[in-house]
């Protein structure tokens, strides 16, 4: 998990370039691009890895005396479409940086480490290692990194079948629809589905 921050750049009227914490001290407000969870509100149920982020935004900008404004954005790449084009000061959300992400876009030092896990349902022992991918059908969101790590996968698994699930389909949704049986498989960052069978 990180943080992205926006790497704008802004004259004034004395032609001094302005970075965007420049933007932020000098407004006095920071504004935080953040998923929104349909299914529970606002901000996700306790044990929910944006809790940690919010606690921690929140109390950064105490100490540098500026507001927050959180801004809830229903897709994930709404959330980095609107820090490239200025309507948000960071993303506050799981983000794996990736190259493309990083052309774009300035990250902070990583403030947890997940790993991928590939979740089936607790009916499915047929999916054990790699090879057993052939044929199945695995959803996720085109937005995530998930989506190029299976798109590496598919190249030596070319039988996998990866199923673009829309941006706006949370993953509590797509997990559930593997539990049901409508897809093989997804893929999770370990935190996430941690929080979600708790």
């Amino acid at each position: 998990m990180v943080f992205l921050l926006s790497i704008s750049i802004m004259c004034n009227a004395d032609d001094k370039i302005l970075t965007e914490w420049d933007k932020i001290k000098q407004l006095g407000v920071m504004s935080v691009l953040v998923p929104l969870f349909k299914s529970t509100g606002h901000l996700p149920r306790k044990g929910f890895p944006l809790n940690y982020e919010y606690q921690l935004i929140e109390n950064f900008a105490q100490e540098q005396g500026v507001e927050v404004n959180w801004l809830y954005v229903e897709n994930r790449q709404s959330l980095l479409d609107m820090l490239q084009k200025g309507q948000g000061s960071l993303i506050a959300a799981n983000l794996t940086i990736t190259k493309d992400r990083k052309l774009n876009m300035g990250f902070t030092v990583p403030i947890r480490h997940v790993r991928e896990q590939l979740v089936v349902g607790h009916k499915n022992d047929e999916i054990k290692q790699l090879k057993d991918l052939k044929n199945k059908k695995i959803a996720v969101r085109q937005s995530t990194s998930y989506w190029s790590t299976l798109q590496s996968i598919k190249k030596k698994i070319p039988s996998l079948k990866i199923i673009k699930v829309a941006d706006n389909i949370e993953t509590e949704q797509i997990v559930q629809e593997v539990i049901e049986g409508k897809y093989d498989a997804t893929v999770v960052d370990s935190n996430l589905i941690s929080a979600i069978m708790t």
